[in-house]
């Protein structure tokens, strides 16, 4: 299967001058685009020097190696060889403007009884005002305040750097789920809102947390991404559990630029948020070829586990272990 190239969250810069060695990292995110018998793992990963700064030069794939890959899903798969094929930085330009948008539809009361999102949500909120000079609103669906502008999102924060003020009010969700799952109505508000709230030289990212499939909106994903096209603003999907629309979630994602992570139960979901938090920011994108043993089933549509480790020049590794989507199989060349 010929390598295919993620786009870029954000455009590429010529980068020059000396570059600092990475003494870390650790990967945010991944996409797969798979055949039968072959995947392309896509990473997003974030390296960092001594002074925890983002390393994005001087990089190479063939840096980097891959240990003990495993592959889970529903059918019985070996790992034959993994083989790193690309790699590209990319940086941000400026500031960020990002809603944080979480499910508060009843399902959520079943889905996640211990709140796990709402520590999830805030550790998110954290990560944003950490990583650069950032901008964070909170929005929950669907609307039960009937207050201001909004028909189906509620906004407890407006845009702030305030991290306080966002953590409090991601307590205040606790024990309020109720309702159903109006996604795409409640995104096309956050979005419209985003909008008018811009200021100059801040890209624009929605980050959006849900556990089921719309089943209250008057509009289409199809709207959302349009919209979201139009406005150059990148949307990136955490679903939890196994009934959200895995096709439709993935697909806005990718319709884009943004990513698309799976979260199988409420314990992954704070490696899952806070990974999109970071995948946001400055990264190096690592493509590497998966081919799968002769005797392994064939891949087909559906969820599926990738663990195991990156090394860099054997210097340090890192952690690999996610779980992605993958929508369609794809013909062997």
């Amino acid at each position: 299967m010929s390598p295919r190239r993620l786009l870029p969250l954000f455009p590429l810069f010529s980068l020059i001058g000396c570059a600092a060695s990475p003494q870390s990292g650790r990967i945010n995110a991944g996409t797969a685009v798979c055949s039968a018998t072959a995947c392309q793992l896509s990473l997003s990963m974030k390296l960092e020097d001594l002074e925890g700064q983002p390393v994005q030069t001087g990089l190479s794939p063939a840096q980097f190696s891959f240990h003990d890959v495993e592959l889970d899903g529903e059918g019985s798969y070996e790992v034959d060889e993994v083989t790193p094929v690309d790699l590209e930085a990319e940086e941000l330009g400026g500031k960020l403007l990002v809603p944080l948008v979480v499910d508060q539809s009843g399902s959520m009361e079943d889905n996640d009884p211990d709140n796990l999102r709402l520590a999830a949500a805030g550790s998110t909120a954290e990560a944003l005002l950490a990583g650069a000079p950032a901008r964070v609103a909170l929005f929950s669906f669907p609307r039960t305040q009937y207050l201001g502008e909004f028909s189906d999102s509620d906004l407890h924060v407006d845009y702030t750097d305030d991290s306080e003020a966002l953590a409090a009010a991601v307590e205040s969700l606790a024990g309020a789920e109720s309702g159903g799952t109006p996604l795409y109505d409640s995104l096309l508000e956050v979005v419209e809102h985003q909008s008018a709230a811009q200021e100059d030289e801040e890209d624009r990212v929605v980050i959006v947390l849900t556990d089921g499939r719309d089943s209250d909106s008057s509009h289409r994903m199809e709207d959302v991404a349009a919209l979201a096209e139009e406005e150059e603003v990148r949307i990136y999907v955490a679903g939890l559990g196994e009934n959200v629309d895995f096709e439709e979630l993935a697909a806005l994602a990718a319709g884009t630029r943004g990513a698309f992570v799976p979260a199988s139960d409420p314990e992954r979901l704070e490696k899952t948020l806070t990974g999109l938090a970071d995948a946001v920011y400055g990264n190096v994108m690592l493509d590497a070829e998966i081919l799968l043993s002769e005797d392994s089933d064939p891949l087909e549509v559906g969820l599926y586990r990738f663990q195991g480790s990156v090394e860099y020049k054997s210097e340090f590794s890192m952690d690999l272990d996610l779980e992605v989507y993958v929508g369609a199989i794809e013909e062997a060349p």
